[in-house]
């Protein structure tokens, strides 16, 4: 037997003397330097997601190891995976070099946007009550300043689209458990 391109076998589920039902796969095969990664998204996640978008992909089995791909197909409908309600992506991995086996399962994180040059800061800097505000530190005394707030979001860090400069010190917590208000004294602690 001749495969019709060149690869790697990954994979013989049968053994010698098996009975094997005709149309049944003897062996499976992959060019590993050409693979393509699928990859299950929940569904509030799924209208961000685009062809093109740049992808990182990561397997525990060699976790300081990374490769890079980008979605080739975005999902076009919604299924049940378990008990989540999933849009199935199909990943085109671009640097794969025969180190990122078959039938594994890797973290796949997708980057959907991406912004430069921005002010960021901590997520807990931020106060949302009556409108988006942080406490900018002014002659060390707690001033309540309105922000708006960019796109660039993440877990941990908020982009700030105006109301503070690159220089501007902002408060995260008081050390006391004191709740921060308008003109309270403060001391910075580095």
């Amino acid at each position: 037997m001749r495969a019709p391109f060149a690869g790697t076998v990954y994979s013989i589920p049968v053994s010698n003397y098996d009975f094997v039902p005709a149309g049944e796969n003897l062996l499976d095969e992959a060019d590993l330097n050409r693979i393509q990664v699928r990859a299950y998204f929940d569904e509030p996640e799924i209208g961000k997601l685009a062809v093109g978008q740049a992808v990182k992909i990561v397997w525990d089995a060699k976790p300081t190891q990374a490769w890079h791909g980008h979605i080739s197909r975005a999902p076009s409908t919604v299924i049940t995976y378990g008990t989540r309600n999933v849009g199935e992506c199909i990943i085109t991995v671009d640097d794969a070099r025969g180190d990122l086996l078959p039938n594994t399962n890797v973290v796949v994180t997708v980057t959907t946007s991406q912004r430069f040059n921005v002010l960021s800061v901590p997520r807990e800097a931020l106060h949302t009550e009556g409108g988006d505000f942080v406490f900018r530190v002014v002659n060390n005394r707690l001033v309540r300043t309105p922000v708006q707030v960019g796109v660039g979001v993440n877990l941990t860090r908020l982009e700030i689209v105006s109301g503070l400069s690159e220089k501007d010190t902002v408060a995260l917590s008081a050390v006391n458990n004191r709740e921060l208000t308008n003109g309270l004294p403060v001391k910075i602690v580095e």
